[in-house]
């Protein structure tokens, strides 16, 4: 819709008009006492927005959009028009970005992102007859590891410092107490957000 942009802005912690084709960013969806009932990664992906986040937070995000998305003009749901892949290390011959949160155009419909260049975590992510076609070329290659096991890339980010959270902490941390404060997750330029106010209170006093 044409007012998805201001939406995801009043929503989200991360500055919306920082996200292009070749950025993406960590982001915490907040509820009114700033404690995080979502977070994953918004990405934009031929001129629409994506919110990447774990499957067994996905309908209680969806209820979440949707519960404030009915005082605008857009349409929001889950879809299962692209795929998403993590990987762990680099793969051969692809033009991988070397800086966090940056994104490549690496073939056709497929991009790569910069989750963790310390530890090489990437996601690769396009449409989905791209992306499969893109798996199957990359899945043979040696000592490239692709996370389709959640538990051991949810492992790689906690060493990486990255948190996300699940149903067993809905709710319960605020974006400091996991310090989505000291990257691009969180903004205290951008205006107000949900849960905008106690976590400027708690970045600022």
């Amino acid at each position: 819709g044409k007012e998805v942009r201001n939406f995801i802005q009043g929503q989200l912690t991360c500055n919306i008009d920082e996200i292009s084709e070749n950025r993406l960013s960590l982001a915490a969806y907040c509820n009114d006492k700033g404690r995080i009932s979502a977070s994953g990664y918004i990405i934009m992906l031929e001129g629409e927005y994506f919110f990447l986040t774990p499957k067994n937070l996905l309908a209680h995000t969806e209820q979440k959009f949707k519960q404030y998305a009915i005082f605008s003009n857009i349409i929001v749901k889950q879809t299962n028009e692209i795929l998403a892949v993590a990987c762990i290390n680099t793969p051969n011959n692809i033009d991988l970005p070397t800086i966090d949160s940056q994104v490549n155009n690496i073939e056709p419909g497929v991009k790569a992102a910069c989750i963790n260049s310390d530890n090489n975590l990437f996601l690769f992510f396009g449409k989905m007859a791209n992306m499969i076609e893109f798996q199957d070329k990359i899945n043979s290659q040696k000592d490239v590891d692709l996370m389709l096991d959640m538990h051991h890339w949810e492992q790689a980010n906690i060493n990486s410092g990255i948190v996300h959270i699940h149903p067993e902490t809905l709710e319960k941390l605020t974006p400091h107490m996991i310090n989505y404060h000291k990257t691009s997750a969180v903004s205290f330029e951008k205006g107000c957000y949900l849960g905008q106010e106690i976590i400027a209170r708690t970045e600022h006093r």
